[in-house]
């Protein structure tokens, strides 16, 4: 099990990592921290031919194998839910780099088609970004607000994005979860 990186140089590149002194990896990668060099040393120990085995990412170079959560299924249990407690207009915030987030707003938007719910673009927010400050969330909500029909209910594919997301609300003055289920 290799740890150490972000906070480790990557002088070598991943050179350390094929030198004969181990056998197999687990790489449990933080999309939050992944870099281009941290992909590139993927790829060079993939064709090396390192047994690895990726933790928290699908989205491996061939030869690599993973281990991740259901992302889609957890999001078709999320907007469930809120179907369940009456919501219907119903908004997602997160990022889009990286397969999880990808696989997130692909079951967030499969659970709203199989209640027969339209996604509103307007309800859709997706960001280049893997954080979100409270202050980017109070703008986006107050744009929401001034909507006709504006969203009851927000789903949010990271918990900073939600804490992000309750402290807007509470900053303008949304009641949660009566005026907003986040």
């Amino acid at each position: 099990v290799y740890t150490g990186w972000p906070q480790r140089v990557l002088a070598a590149h991943g050179a350390d990592l094929l030198s004969g002194h181990i056998d197999g990896l687990l790489w449990a990668m933080d999309q939050y921290a992944a870099t281009d060099k941290h992909a590139a040393t993927v790829k060079r120990v993939a064709a090396a031919g390192l047994p690895t085995v990726m933790l928290f990412d699908r989205d491996v170079p061939p030869r690599i194998g993973y281990v991740n959560a259901d992302n889609i299924l957890a999001m078709r249990v999320v907007v469930n839910h809120l179907v369940e407690l009456g919501h219907s207009r119903i908004a997602y915030i997160g990022p889009t780099k990286g397969s999880n987030y990808q696989d997130r707003i692909m079951g967030f938007r499969a659970a709203l088609s199989d209640h027969g719910l339209n996604l509103r673009p307007a309800f859709l927010c997706l960001l280049d970004q893997y954080t979100v400050t409270a202050e980017e969330v109070t703008a986006i909500l107050n744009d929401w607000i001034n909507l006709s029909g504006p969203p009851t209910a927000l789903v949010c594919a990271t918990d900073r994005f939600a804490i992000a997301a309750i402290e807007a609300a509470m900053r303008i003055g949304l009641r949660l979860p009566g005026d907003l289920a986040v």
